[in-house]
């Protein structure tokens, strides 16, 4: 019979970990008390269902020190225990942090990796917040306010008591701990309401993205909505739009191009980069026939992405010899679905053929912004 060794994840609460056991294939094993799982085990089993790259080595030990006093390792309790310890700093669950992981996977499958790079900065500037925040134990800060005020209103050193106050409050106001008094004078904590949320839908993939509402969302329109705006990354269209620095405000009745150094065109779908490449070269030719403009992104890089259903054209308008944007706007989406006008000569192709063919998509749209606007 061959001897087997079984490395064990399990101990218990007396006796340490079960040291490693050469067995038999009928190995008798007795527990000297009740089982617990250890972190390397906790951290296998969430690795084997996807969560673990998203939990710290902290939220590892508090999730297996609930699972312990519970004496419930199921999985189905360990990925309850792990969603309850997660979310109660990250404010969202372990769900919600692969679906947005996902979704940055797909759209670099999808050719899209500078949208998904942005994408990955904003969860990264989320993730830095949200641990700047892990590291205040609220709880206790309100409580230090409570017994503070105590001795200030017992008479106890009063100046230094006072002063000490003033810097907890301090702590709590940067930290947006809120407090109020009760009906027997002790200081509480004010809890906040429960979050709201918008859902996003990652197109293609089913899959949806839950992002906080905040009230002072800029409205894209007397403020501009920077690039890394969850709503504008989703599609949402604005008036004005914040992006390399520049506010791109949406061509519409009421304004009109000055001598915009950027133009900047968001579709109704996402695109891939190659698309956006592609669509690039309709803006060269309808500014090479209408504005005139001196182009400025290299040929062999493309445009820049903002996000998924945009990007941006750089073309120095001041050289432009004709200046008719109105012909501008009417030409690109008449080569989009028509293509250019076929060729009458043989100089630059066949008779018939066209420098840039239809694009294929009759139901593709476009919103124009320029960087440069005069609004009436």
């Amino acid at each position: 019979m061959t001897e087997k060794t079984y490395n064990r994840h399990l101990s218990g609460t007396k006796g340490g970990q079960f040291a490693e056991k050469h067995q038999s294939e009928a190995p008798n094993v007795s527990l000297a008390g009740p089982p617990a799982v250890s972190p390397d085990f906790l951290s296998w089993r969430l690795e084997h269902h996807g969560y673990a790259q998203h939990l710290s080595p902290e939220h590892i030990e508090d999730i297996t020190a609930r699972l312990n006093e519970s004496l419930d390792l199921s999985d189905k309790n360990i990925i309850k225990t792990a969603n309850e310890v997660y979310s109660s700093s990250a404010g969202h669950s372990l769900d919600d942090a692969s679906t947005a992981f996902d979704a940055v996977e797909h759209l670099r499958k999808e050719g899209m990796s500078a949208t998904a790079t942005s994408v990955e900065r904003v969860i990264a500037s989320k993730k830095a917040a949200t641990a700047a925040m892990a590291d205040v134990d609220a709880d206790a800060l309100v409580g230090a306010m409570d017994d503070l005020r105590s001795l200030r209103e017992d008479g106890y050193d009063h100046s230094t008591a006072s002063s000490l106050e003033r810097n907890l409050q301090a702590v709590l106001d940067r930290n947006g701990i809120e407090t109020t008094t009760d009906e027997l004078g002790q200081v509480t904590r004010l809890q906040p309401a429960a979050s709201e949320f918008d859902t996003y839908i990652v197109e293609g993939t089913g899959r949806e993205i839950r992002v906080e509402k905040f009230k002072s969302l800029p409205d894209g329109k007397t403020a501009p909505v920077p690039a890394d705006d969850p709503r504008l990354q989703a599609g949402e269209v604005f008036d004005k739009v914040l992006s390399e620095g520049r506010t791109f405000t949406r061509s519409m009745e009421g304004n009109w191009p000055n001598y915009p150094g950027a133009i900047r065109l968001q579709a109704n779908r996402p695109l891939t980069d190659a698309e956006a490449y592609s669509l690039s070269g309709v803006v060269g030719y309808a500014n090479s026939s209408a504005i005139g403009g001196e182009p400025l992104d290299d040929p062999n890089v493309g445009p820049s992405r903002d996000t998924a259903h945009s990007f941006i054209a750089h073309i120095d308008t001041t050289k432009g010899r004709q200046g008719n944007f109105e012909k501008f706007e009417a030409m690109i989406p008449d080569i989009i679905a028509n293509g250019t006008k076929p060729r009458t000569g043989t100089s630059a192709g066949p008779i018939g053929s066209q420098a840039i063919p239809a694009f294929g998509d009759p139901d593709l749209k476009f919103e124009i912004y320029y960087d440069d606007v005069i609004e009436g």
